[in-house]
């Protein structure tokens, strides 16, 4: 007896390509390449179809469409079936047939190893990327003292001899000086203990480096006149701004010390799921594998 048989979501026409496609030879096929979501459009095509076979859940087989199905006998797919209404079928007598290959390899698992391994790449290159930036922070912020030092000293050259050289050499310093501020702030955006060491209050890091750099332009504009101005400068080189700059130093170790763990846990996470996952894989795919050989050598 011809059947008329009627495939559905064959979006790249595969089905013909496959060596069981022979075993509906005599049989009317119908097979639709690309999606139907109206209801009315796919059940005047597939009025007449006594078979329809069904690619995983890409169309929803309810009541609504299976009533205007007369001659419809069998619904034919693989795998589970949460798309089509079992007891709609019961009601207009049409058989659901679904092999949930409970005896074959599942790759689940194989995937799933490799997306973890994928994911730990890229967590573990954002990490690497992050850990140069900590790397940059913390030196920076360890030469700004230093810096500090130097532009105290020069301040002083400065204003005591007064020759072009020394200028220069005190606006190169203090630009530096500026330059890597800035920097710090940045590198510092997400965490709040440098927030507050940085932008917070009167004795914030970013309120004294203001107050720095108007003392040190004013050693420029007129270096006679600067006794006050000199006397400020060192008392932040030796006080204040130098202690504050070495809670900065502090708090950025601290916060690439709390990164490195955070890498150290997810990697460490990352290898005990691909050992579950490995373990998962030889029940799930070797062992059903291993089964099948045997059965076919009997």
């Amino acid at each position: 007896m011809e059947l008329k048989i009627t495939i559905l979501d064959d979006y790249f026409d595969t089905l013909r390509t496959l060596p069981c496609f022979e075993k509906l030879t005599g049989h009317d096929v119908s097979v639709f390449n690309h999606h139907i979501p109206d209801i009315d459009e796919l059940a005047e095509r597939s009025k007449e179809a006594d078979v329809l076979v069904l690619f995983r859940e890409r169309t929803r087989i309810g009541a609504d469409l299976l009533t205007r199905l007369p001659n419809l006998r069998l619904i034919s797919q693989r795998s589970v079936y949460p798309h089509v209404d079992v007891d709609a079928c019961s009601a207009c007598e049409i058989l659901l047939c679904s092999n949930m290959h409970s005896d074959t390899p599942s790759y689940a698992a194989a995937e799933m190893t490799l997306a973890l391994i994928l994911a730990s790449h890229i967590v573990s290159l954002t990490a690497l990327r992050q850990g140069a930036h900590d790397a940059t922070a913390i030196n920076m912020s360890g030469s700004q003292r230093m810096l500090l030092q130097q532009m105290s000293h020069a301040a002083h050259d400065y204003a005591e001899d007064g020759s072009p050289e020394l200028r220069e050499n005190l606006r190169a310093s203090i630009k530096l000086f500026e330059t890597s501020h800035y920097e710090l702030i940045r590198f510092g955006e997400d965490d709040a203990a440098l927030q507050a060491i940085y932008s917070e209050g009167e004795n914030s890091i970013h309120t004294k480096v203001l107050e720095l750099i108007n003392n040190v332009n004013w050693v420029l504009v007129d270096r006679r006149n600067t006794s006050a101005a000199l006397e400020a400068i060192e008392y932040e080189a030796s006080g204040p701004l130098a202690n504050r700059l070495g809670e900065a130093a502090d708090a950025f170790e601290a916060q690439a010390n709390k990164r490195a763990e955070w890498l150290g846990t997810i990697q460490t996470y990352t290898v005990l799921a691909l050992v579950l996952t490995i373990v998962a894989e030889v029940f799930l795919v070797f062992w059903p594998a291993h089964k099948i050989m045997i059965r076919a050598f009997k």
